[in-house]
């Protein structure tokens, strides 16, 4: 099978987002025999590199992304007479609002897959107008794309819903979780404590919807106790930033809250390492593979029972579960397994079997499979 994969960016090094997604999805599948291809935009100049056994386009970044960007792509792909069986979407701006015309002279099947909730402006009441504008345009780009692909894989039930609900076909609608190298997190070495100090983390951007605000909060509860949150993952760009420095500061937390923002995807597992207990406090969540991650590094997972989390963790089993919005049962379950020592070996045990379902390998065949069924 011959598979070019679109995304919107490739960066040189690793780090969150999709970008790993569209690395290791190729990797595997080359290594089951597949010929992959990633085609994606650059703010630079144009080039084609190989990284890792994956030919990789970098083709310079048209303006009005999601109008023009996934045509542009795609005209690349015709330009260069690449004549692929599947053509891959990572998300929807590699396809964009011209996509219909893009693929035109086209002999491929193209597959879309779906990371977040279709409906956000149902589940968010955002803070900014320019928010609320995007995710309307998001909205209907989904639905625009998913009636004119040939396959859509989100990576939840509850995604499969809303496309049905949306009227697509339910045929085309197969849902793929998404995964995570699990011997990179599970072996990496755990790093050498300085003190005592009981860590949470949490991992992610620094926007709304990571409901950032509840967490902090309960850490504000505990705050007698000896723990420090540690947050990874967003920037000053993300709109919950200033927010969220300045919550800090109000409350008197600089000591006991500490902010790191991006980091390369290989530094990951050693900040899981470092960690007691991993708690996710979205709001909205798809479907949260930082989870897995933190299970395959042996770190114990409370999370929000929203959107697709009851969908990998079983509470009380595998992980602990709290009502969105409720800092103080983040709080509450935080101090039971700083207390508990056998509780955590409990959830960290079971966590690490639960993370191996989604290892990258599997991920990947049930890719192909799905690729393979509209062939």
């Amino acid at each position: 099978m011959y598979i070019i994969r679109l995304i919107d960016r490739f960066p040189e090094k690793i780090t969150g987002g999709l970008v790993p997604n569209a690395y290791y999805l190729s990797k595997y599948q080359i290594k089951q025999g597949h010929q992959v291809e990633i085609f994606c935009f650059s703010d630079a100049e144009a080039k084609t590199e190989d990284r890792d056994g994956i030919k990789i386009h970098h083709i310079a970044k048209p303006r009005g992304l999601r109008i023009r960007g996934g045509a542009e792509l795609l005209k690349e792909i015709k330009k260069l007479n690449k004549k692929p069986d599947i053509i891959h979407g990572i998300s929807t701006i590699p396809f964009g609002w011209l996509f219909p015309y893009g693929k035109r002279g086209l002999d491929s099947k193209f597959v879309l897959s779906v990371h977040g909730t279709i409906n956000p402006t149902k589940k968010v009441e955002f803070k900014s107008s320019a928010s609320r504008r995007d995710s309307m345009e998001y909205e209907k780009l989904m639905r625009y794309l998913g009636k004119r692909v040939d396959l859509v894989l989100p990576v939840a039930e509850f995604i499969k819903q809303e496309f049905i609900e949306a009227g697509i076909d339910p045929d085309k609608v197969k849902v793929v979780g998404t995964g995570l190298d699990y011997e990179l997190f599970r072996d990496y070495p755990r790093p050498q404590k300085k003190d005592d100090k009981f860590i949470v983390l949490n991992v992610g951007r620094f926007t709304q919807q990571k409901g950032l605000k509840y967490l902090i909060d309960a850490i504000d509860i505990l705050k007698e106790h000896d723990i420090e949150l540690n947050l990874i993952g967003g920037g000053e760009s993300d709109d919950y930033y200033s927010d969220m420095e300045q919550q800090i500061a109000d409350l008197g937390l600089e000591e006991k809250v500490k902010i790191l923002e991006k980091v390369p995807y290989s530094e990951l597992p050693g900040i899981y390492k470092s960690a007691n207990v991993f708690v996710l406090s979205s709001l909205l969540e798809p479907r949260a593979k930082v989870i897995q991650e933190a299970q395959a590094s042996g770190v114990p997972v409370i999370a929000t029972d929203q959107g697709g989390v009851p969908e990998t963790v079983t509470d009380g089993v595998d992980g602990m579960l709290v009502p969105p919005a409720d800092a103080g049962a983040i709080a509450e379950k935080i101090l039971s397994l700083k207390n508990d020592p056998g509780l955590r070996e409990i959830l960290i045990k079971n966590g690490e079997e639960n993370a191996k379902q989604f290892d990258w390998k599997i991920i990947a065949e049930e890719y192909t499979k799905k690729f393979n069924s509209i062939l």
